[in-house]
């Protein structure tokens, strides 16, 4: 594992303009929030080059973007990497045929859909959302891309 002078400084400048607010949106939560992110400049554009740098060359020819902070990083992403960028939506939020899926949250259900045709068969997604917590949003992407 690298120590902490072997990372790249790009990491701790991302880290630190994210604004932690305890409590938020309930008590015992400790919110990451990426609007003061967007905010810094450098920042921003370092985060962009990050994912960029990674998935260049990676044969990728699809960023799928989860609402709605996947719309922010994503487009980017795709352009930089020469990829098509498809929204993932909550249900009645996209224009012409979509094709749904269900999934499980930590107290709940929610839907996501998709443009029907947006991915063809054998087209290899990245997908982006901004965190995980359930999983539940991420196995949604994965089997509508698969759709």
């Amino acid at each position: 594992m690298a120590s902490q002078d072997d990372r790249d400084p790009r990491i701790a400048r991302i880290s630190s303009a994210i604004r932690v607010i305890p409590d938020f949106p309930k008590k015992g939560i400790l919110f990451q929030d990426i609007t003061t992110l967007l905010l810094d400049i450098k920042a921003f554009r370092d985060t962009i080059d990050l994912f960029v740098e990674r998935y260049r060359g990676k044969d990728i020819s699809v960023v799928a973007g989860v609402e709605a902070r996947g719309f922010i990083f994503g487009p980017p992403i795709a352009l930089a990497i020469g990829a098509k960028f498809v929204p993932m939506r909550k249900p009645n939020k996209l224009p012409g045929e979509v094709i749904s899926e269900e999934y499980s949250l930590e107290y709940g259900t929610d839907i996501m859909e998709m443009h029907v045709g947006a991915v063809q068969p054998g087209e290899r997604a990245l997908v982006i959302d901004d965190l995980i917590a359930t999983g539940g949003t991420l196995c949604a992407a994965i089997k509508l891309l698969g759709t």
